[in-house]
């Protein structure tokens, strides 16, 4: 689980989150093996952290300069 200090809350955007996926993939896994999941969802949230483990840091920028800087 990420630390308290680590909430999502915190997480500015989606830069932000890639750089501090490692803290919450942990958290992600838990998730995706819960019994009130059914299988289909189980999957789902099985491939959104497969996707996650493989984007890159030039995958994604920050809000800020993807909207231009506003």
């Amino acid at each position: 689980m990420a630390r308290k200090t680590e909430t999502i809350a915190a997480i500015r955007d989606v830069a932000d989150f890639h750089l501090r996926w490692r803290e919450f993939r942990v958290a992600a896994v838990r998730v995706a093996g819960h019994p009130a999941l059914d299988p289909e969802e189980r999957g789902v949230v099985g491939w959104l952290i497969a996707l996650a483990d493989r984007v890159g840091e030039g995958d994604v920028r920050p809000d800020a300069e993807r909207d231009g800087g506003a």
